[in-house]
């Protein structure tokens, strides 16, 4: 059972990966408009994210894995923004899971 500080800690890690999903993969360009939508829009898939983060994923799989929910989930293609939010991703996590 996990105590109220590892809870804690889980919330705002997956916030974090929230914040980055949408600052650094917005797949759909809600945010190219600086009046978007509030922060936030790629939520659902931050649990995900973290998971396998957590679970020891690379880069290259967390690559995979948004452009896996792009196609599924988002009926796009995969982009070059999926490599580079995964990096951004794995290196975030790498700096603040030690």
């Amino acid at each position: 059972m996990e105590s109220n500080a590892e809870r804690q800690e889980l919330t705002h890690q997956q916030r974090a990966v929230a914040q980055l999903l949408d600052a650094q993969w917005d797949p759909m360009g809600v945010y190219e408009d600086a009046r978007g939508p509030i922060a936030g829009e790629y939520e659902a898939y931050a649990w995900r994210v973290l998971k396998q983060l957590r679970e020891g994923a690379s880069g290259t799989e967390i690559a995979e894995l948004l452009a896996e929910i792009r196609v599924r989930d988002m009926e796009l293609l995969p982009g070059p923004e999926d490599a580079r939010a995964a990096q951004a991703l794995a290196d975030w996590y790498r700096r603040n899971d030690a």
